[in-house]
């Protein structure tokens, strides 16, 4: 190829990672400033903030690992330190306080996080491309995954799983660089990375498989490559000591934690439905198109490119069996595999237009990239659409601030009841676990009246004090996510035999919702689906608010 052959192809490549960086940011920042909703997003910053307020850094929570959760915990203390110096908050509880009056801009700070990860995890991609293959599947690479539904919606939720992809990636490009140019700093910055991963999501520590596959493959001294491995190996696990410290210092603990979980992600124990399967969960991150482009381009770089390759089917294919072979897999597990697969796409489409003629080469390579970018973009910019739009759950918070009288006890679904856990944000009640003193400290800062708040669990004892006490009930159904919003049938009899009256109702449902290609995951409670998003209005089950009054009283006749 000429010089000013590979010019073009170079400038090429630039101008593909541009436009991927601009669609991938915008897709990704916009709506961070609406209060949309997630599973877990209260979990993190709420950890981070009980270290915060009792100034250490025992998590308390180690089922994850406290990189995440750490950073968090920096940000902060920054954020406090620069408050306090500019006379805005006198210590730590009004922070707490700060929380507890309104959480939602603790959690742009993760989602912040977690956009930046996202962001970054673009240029990784264009560059474990490039290593793969060339310069323009680096380019191709990074539009797949700026639009990818499953990146772009972990790269909105602020939770861990994006940082992770992103040391993930990292992992995987400095291994390929080090296969290029071998050199014990390269190989040990592999390690380093490797451990942040592991640091952010326990799983993620798989990538260090890829470490000593490279170093088997790679030509030199055999002792000498086994102390630079093994070099790695320690830097690696120091990194990872130092950023969940307390994984190792209470490692009886952590892995009691990690075994619940466990058992709660991997093992169908519970009266809940299976997963998705790995390829439906894949079709639905990244699109089927590039799905199938990637089997073309795995054949082709294992063909063609073994050595760099092998490095990456060590991590990738054992990630994925044990994915495929789980009873309840999130499908957000899946994100560490969607670099991979965007990078296998990108390649399959080098190998295929280079079958072509030259005349037509151009016009195929567009069919191809348009069709595999068409699916996933339109669901991502249908993701964005739907993030701005306001929740049922927040619409109903609203509602319930301004109509329900202080003292008037509220019935609403309960964490460990029936329904979706992200309640308590949407209803503005503050019913967050900081810590007894520290809630009680900051509650006495508020001085903030709320109504008492009571479980509308399954149970017939709560049916039956519905009965007797009354007060305004908050129902949540959800036709295609029943396990997470169904009401009992013990609370509708208790409803419909105490003549409630419907006071409000929030569905975010349109009339066609329920055809089959609405595609929710069924095991995770997230109202947004992963494919079908234009038939829905907003997020959210459908919510009603009812006013039940208290029974009689019956009155006692005494005899004379």
């Amino acid at each position: 190829m000429t010089t000013a052959a590979t010019e073009r192809r170079d400038r090429a490549a630039r101008l593909a990672l541009l436009a991927a960086l601009v669609v991938g940011a915008a897709l990704r920042l916009y709506p961070i400033w609406a209060p949309y909703m997630n599973p877990d997003q209260e979990l993190l910053p709420t950890v981070a903030l009980r270290a915060f307020a009792r100034d250490d850094w025992e998590p308390g929570l180690l089922q994850y690992p406290s990189g995440f959760t750490y950073l968090l915990r920096v940000t902060y203390t920054i954020a406090y330190g620069v408050a306090r110096a500019l006379g805005q908050v006198d210590d730590r509880i009004d922070v707490i306080a700060a929380y507890l009056t309104n959480p939602f801009p603790f959690f742009v700070v993760a989602r912040l996080w977690a956009c930046l990860a996202g962001i970054a995890t673009i240029v990784l991609t264009a560059r474990l491309g490039a290593l793969l293959f060339d310069a323009r599947s680096g380019g191709l690479a990074a539009l797949f995954i700026a639009v990818a539904f499953l990146a772009v919606r972990e790269s909105h939720y602020g939770s861990l799983d994006a940082p992770a992809t992103a040391f993930f990636t990292a992992t995987l490009v400095a291994v390929g660089a080090y296969q290029r140019s071998p050199g014990r700093a390269r190989l040990v910055w592999a390690g380093v990375l490797a451990g942040l991963a592991a640091a952010l999501r326990y799983q993620m520590g798989i990538v260090a498989l890829a470490l000593p596959t490279a170093v088997l493959l790679t030509p030199g001294s055999r002792a000498g490559r086994a102390r630079d491995l093994a070099l790695a190996a320690l830097a690696s696990g120091a990194v990872f000591a130092a950023a969940t410290p307390y994984s190792i210092l209470s490692a009886q603990t952590a892995w009691l934690q990690v075994r619940a979980q466990l058992a709660l992600s991997w093992a169908n124990r519970f009266v809940a439905p299976p997963g998705l399967p790995l390829r439906t969960a894949l079709a639905a991150a990244v699109g089927p198109v590039v799905c199938g482009l990637a089997v073309v381009g795995l054949a082709t770089a294992v063909r063609r490119r073994p050595r760099p390759t092998a490095p990456i089917l060590a991590v990738a294919v054992p990630y994925a069996l044990t994915l495929a072979t789980a009873e309840r897999s999130f499908v957000r597990y899946a994100l560490p595999l969607v670099p991979i697969v965007s990078v296998l796409a990108a390649g399959a489409v080098g190998a295929i237009t280079s079958r072509i003629g030259a005349r037509a080469r151009p016009a195929v390579a567009a069919l191809l990239v348009a069709g595999a970018l068409t699916d996933p973009a339109l669901r991502s910019i249908e993701l964005c659409r739907l993030l701005a739009a306001e929740d049922t759950r927040v619409a109903a918070g609203r509602w319930l601030a301004q109509h329900v009288v202080p003292g008037r006890r509220v019935w609403f679904p309960s964490r460990s009841g029936y329904a979706n856990p992200t309640w308590d944000m949407a209803f503005g009640f503050g019913q967050w676990t900081v810590g007894k003193d520290l809630e009680a400290a900051a509650r006495e800062r508020q001085k903030t009246v709320y109504p008492p708040v009571l479980p509308l669990g399954a149970a017939p004892t709560v049916a039956q004090y519905l009965r007797q006490r009354g007060g305004t009930v908050v129902t949540a159904d959800h036709p295609l996510l029943p396990h997470w919003a169904s009401t009992p049938p013990s609370i509708r009899k208790a409803l419909q035999e105490r003549g409630a009256t419907m006071l409000a109702r929030f569905d975010g449902l349109g009339t066609t919702s329920s055809n089959s290609d609405v595609l929710y995951e069924p095991i995770d409670a997230n109202f947004i689906p992963l494919r079908g998003l234009q038939q829905i209005v907003a997020p959210g089950p459908a919510i009603v608010v009812w006013r039940v009054d208290p029974e009689p009283r019956r009155s006692v006749v005494r005899p004379q």
